[in-house]
């Protein structure tokens, strides 16, 4: 898509002109190392404006994200019904079972 855009741009120019106040005067001006005739202009341009087309990031609206972590802790009660050791006496290896009952689950290790 083209846009057209009108933009006044503004020049500063120095303009120097000399008249002759008597006809025998000798008064000369020099401009850029010419003598400036009476009757003749010269122009010297100071300041001038351009016009530029630029596309940048401006600035909306400040988002902040931040991240929270909770934590809680959780106490389970665990009713332990019975404990009991078993031996294998024919391998000479010591092995224990603990059976644990909690409400209807029942935990082996």
């Amino acid at each position: 898509r083209t846009e057209t855009f009108t933009v006044d741009l503004t020049t500063e120019t120095l303009v120097i002109t000399t008249q002759a106040q008597t006809a025998g005067s000798s008064a000369n001006v020099i401009v850029n190392g010419e003598v400036l005739e009476p009757g003749r202009e010269v122009r010297i341009v100071i300041q001038r404006e351009a016009a530029q087309v630029v596309k940048s990031v401006v600035v909306i609206e400040d988002i902040n994200v931040r991240l929270e972590g909770h934590s809680e802790t959780q106490s389970f009660g665990v009713e332990l019904s019975r404990e009991h050791l078993v031996i294998d006496k024919s391998a000479n290896a010591l092995v224990s079972e603990v059976v644990l009952e909690a409400a209807s689950n029942s935990l082996e290790r």
